[in-house]
């Protein structure tokens, strides 16, 4: 059991981190780019 838990959190782990990568990916782009037009 306790087996079986461990890896659900580790997979749950791993799937928060690939879905927080792109998140933070588009919350930063935009704002980079909206810098750059702010200073042009």
């Amino acid at each position: 059991m306790k087996r079986m838990l461990t890896i659900v959190a580790l997979l749950a782990g791993g799937l928060a981190a690939e879905l927080m990568y792109p998140v933070q990916c588009l919350l930063i782009a935009p704002k980079a780019t909206s810098i750059k037009r702010k200073t042009r």
